[in-house]
Formats: structure tokens, C-alpha cells, sequence
């Protein structure tokens, strides 16, 4: 349960960055929506992993790759909810500030650098902890 919600706020938080493409350079609907989906992300994502970490259970998960001997192996410990938790609350006070203080329309060379596709690689961040590395047994032989 708690590994599905933190895939379902990484995929929140790496869909922030689509605002950026259909607006412009200042628009603030642009941000408010990027911002609200990281935010809902982080409200999503938090929990799961606070959840995890005060309960120490494990949840493990196997998803088939594009090859037919690749499997992603995802892994939600302890240890792993630990650096989630700070991950997924100091993007959302980063997102916060940058609501207020740090606005689209004033800031139009800089300021997409929180509403873009550069947000893809920030939610593949908290994904990190979540990876857990195994050795499929080969297939056998045909």
C-alpha cells in the first residue's frame, strides 16, 4: 500500500514538469499548476513514508522491463523512507517558496527552472531509494 503511494507521488511530481511545456515564460497558471501537482505529490509520498518508516515494514515489488529478461525491482524499507521523508518536504517548501517569493512573471529567464521537464529528473531522485537490485535467475534455454 505505501509503495503504491509513493510511485503514485513520484509520477505526480515528474507530471509537474508538463505544465511548462503549453505555457509561457510568464505564465503564473503554469506555475500554479506545477506547483499544486508537486505539492500533491509530496502530500502523497510523505505519509506513505512516514507510514513505512514508524510501521519497519518492508514492500517489495517487480516490474517487467522492455526486455524479456529485465525486471525493475522496487523496494520501500525503513532505511528508504528515511531519505524519502526529508526528500518529499523540503520539495514541498521549495515549491511553496517559490509560489510566493520567487514568481513566474517577474522572473521569466529563471524562474521555469521549478515548472519544467528539469522536474522529471527530481522525481526520478525519490525514486532511487525505492530501487532494490537482484539478480533474476537466467531463463532456461529454448
Amino acid at each position: 500500500m505505501c509503495l503504491d503511494a509513493s510511485l503514485l507521488a513520484i509520477l505526480l511530481i515528474a507530471a509537474s514538469g508538463v505544465p511548462g511545456l503549453g505555457f509561457g515564460r510568464q505564465s503564473s497558471l503554469g506555475q500554479w499548476i506545477a506547483s499544486c501537482s508537486l505539492l500533491l505529490g509530496a502530500l502523497v509520498g510523505a505519509p506513505a513514508a512516514l507510514g513505512t518508516l514508524t510501521d519497519g515494514r518492508v514492500e517489495t515489488a517487480a516490474l517487467s522491463g522492455p526486455l524479456p529478461e529485465l525486471t525493475l525491482h522496487l523496494r520501500l524499507d525503513p532505511l528508504a523512507a528515511f531519505f524519502l521523508i526529508p526528500i518529499y518536504v523540503l520539495g514541498a517548501v521549495a515549491t511553496l517558496y517559490g509560489i510566493r517569493y520567487w514568481k513566474q512573471a517577474e522572473h521569466p529567464g529563471n524562474g521555469r527552472g521549478s515548472s519544467d521537464l528539469r522536474l522529471v529528473p527530481r522525481a526520478g531522485w525519490r525514486a532511487v531509494p525505492l530501487l532494490h537490485g537482484t539478480k533474476d535467475p537466467p531463463s532456461p534455454a529454448r
